[in-house]
This record gives structure tokens, C-alpha cells and sequence, in this order.
């Protein structure tokens, strides 16, 4: 098997899992507290049996995985990507810190890919086949890796996973739970040079169109409006008071690889049109849960 050093996701949710996964052997016992609440004795006797990690084995280590949240999907681009601190400020910067952690991720992860052009080791990328920020950072990271000698791989999300009786479909790596990443690797496939000049040309084109948002449209990636996404949050608003997070749910559930982040920056640019009212802020715990209202709607306020 080939001795692959980097492994990338474009996310800090897929790359903790795919961390955990290389932590674990096929039979190992998986160890953490357990609460349980209800259920018969029999359900609660079995919730506390040790359970056992079933996926398939990985090789390497954690520390291989490296984590890359450009959000490549929304805002601007630029010849020089940077650290994308401005647009993960836009997207995070209600929460203390989290976009400047993440920024200081993507320049450690961007240096580490710097010493891999000169050292030549591999990457192995893994990215969502309908999310558009994974695609975007995969064309970014050919475009990035293009004129070294890096042996580059990818891993695409599956269309479907069948598994017994149930068939799943993973939009982005984020929604992969950490014991099907194994499995999954085996969907590993080779860039070849010609694939990665592709690549970095749909990604050089995404940088001269220089649009506000990206989206997949019958699997390509498009620049689009930064509005694109606003008809269908509208067709999920009722004609009465709602909260944030049912009308995000319902828009994210009909579309794939779109951030809950942007969808909710939407919202506010909705009030700041005059479209919408706000009715109750969000709590500080739930910055979803804010109560807004249509304006020519039926409103208790």
C-alpha cells in the first residue's frame, strides 16, 4: 500500500473525523461515558455493552490530516488566496475566535502544502461531488500544486452507498461518519497531470468570473448572484412569524453543499431590503433562533 503523508479536507468537521477514523483498528473496543435516559431494561443492558469500531483500517496516522476551510464557494477571489480570514469573519465572526483559528489553520496547512511541493510528498484530497466549496478547493489545490512534481489523489464523495437495505448519499465529506472513511478510500483515484492542468483551469476561469458565490449546476461548478439561493428560502417562509433555523433546515435539506452560515446572511440582507421583519433577536447560545416575519405577512409584531 502506498505510503501517502498528507491527507486534506476542506473543513475542520471531516478532518476531526477522519482523524478519530485513523485512530481506530477494525475490532477495537471504542471508549467514552455513556448517559442513558428511558428506554426497557433490555435496551438500557444493551446501550452499555462496549461497542466495537467496525470500519475498515486506515493507514497513517492523525497527524497526516490536515484541515483547509476556505469556504472557496462565497466571496471574492483572488490570484492570491491568502488565509481567507475576511470571508470566514462574514461567515463565523459572531462566534469568538473561530475564524481567526481557522485562518491560522489554513496558513498552517498552507505552508505544510508549500514543503510538500519541495519534498514532493503525496496528497490524498478529499472532497464532496456536489459541494461546491470542497470542489472549488479541490481545482484551488491543482492549480496551487500544479507545476510541481506532488503525486495528487482524490477521493469524491459516492452518488449513493448502498448498505443492506439502506442507500445513502453524502453531499459533502462533512456528513461522513468517521467509520466509513475507510471504506470509502478505496473510491481513491489518481490526478493525472492532464486532469490536474483541468482542474486549475476551471479554477483560473472561477477567478476571472470573480462573482459572489459558487454552486454546483448539473455537476459543474458556477459562478452565480450572491441572491441565487434567495427563491427558495422564500419558498419556505410560512405566511406568519418563523424561526431562522426551520426555514435554513428546510433550504439546506433541498440543496446541497450550500453553508447554513451564508444561508442566514441572506436572511439579514432579506431585513436590510425591507423583504423581511425581525420579530425577536437570537439568543446568544442559538444564533438561529431568532423569530423573523415576512413584511406583507400576517405578524403578531
Amino acid at each position: 500500500m502506498t505510503d501517502w503523508h498528507q491527507k486534506l479536507t476542506f473543513g475542520e468537521s471531516p478532518a476531526g473525523a477522519l482523524k478519530f477514523a485513523k485512530s481506530m483498528k477494525n475490532g477495537e473496543k471504542l471508549q467514552g461515558a455513556i448517559a442513558i435516559i428511558g428506554g426497557t431494561p433490555e435496551e438500557r443492558c444493551n446501550a452499555l455493552q462496549p461497542r466495537i469500531w467496525t470500519g475498515s483500517n486506515l493507514e497513517g496516522s492523525p497527524k497526516d490530516v490536515f484541515p483547509l476551510t476556505l469556504a472557496l464557494d462565497i466571496g471574492e477571489l483572488s490570484d492570491n488566496i491568502g488565509d481567507r480570514l475576511s470571508v470566514l469573519q462574514m461567515l463565523y465572526g459572531r462566534y469568538d475566535g473561530v475564524a481567526e483559528e481557522m485562518a491560522n489553520s489554513n496558513g498552517r496547512t498552507l505552508s505544510r502544502l508549500t514543503e510538500a511541493a519541495n519534498t514532493h510528498e503525496s496528497v490524498r484530497v478529499w472532497a464532496g461531488s456536489y459541494d461546491p466549496a470542497e470542489l472549488c478547493g479541490l481545482y484551488f489545490i491543482c492549480d496551487l500544486l500544479r507545476c510541481t512534481e506532488v503525486p495528487l489523489s482524490v477521493v469524491f464523495t459516492p452518488v449513493i452507498q448502498e448498505s443492506g437495505n439502506a442507500i445513502t448519499q453524502y453531499r459533502s465529506t462533512g456528513e461522513i461518519p468517521p467509520e466509513e472513511f475507510g471504506d470509502l478510500a478505496a473510491n481513491e483515484k489518481q490526478i493525472s497531470i492532464f486532469c490536474k492542468g483541468f482542474y486549475a483551469d476551471l479554477w483560473n476561469d472561477l477567478v476571472r468570473e470573480n462573482a459572489p458565490l459558487r454552486t454546483v449546476i448539473n455537476g459543474k461548478v458556477m459562478s452565480v448572484s450572491e441572491d441565487f439561493y434567495d427563491f427558495l428560502l422564500i419558498a419556505n417562509m410560512p405566511e406568519s412569524e418563523f424561526v431562522a433555523a426551520r426555514v435554513l433546515g428546510k433550504a439546506l435539506n433541498q440543496i446541497p453543499g450550500v453553508s447554513d452560515a451564508w444561508l442566514y446572511l441572506r436572511l439579514q440582507k432579506m431585513v436590510k431590503s425591507g423583504l423581511l421583519k425581525k420579530v425577536a433577536p437570537p439568543s446568544d447560545d442559538h444564533p438561529y433562533s431568532g423569530v423573523f416575519c415576512l413584511t406583507n405577512a400576517n405578524c403578531n409584531s
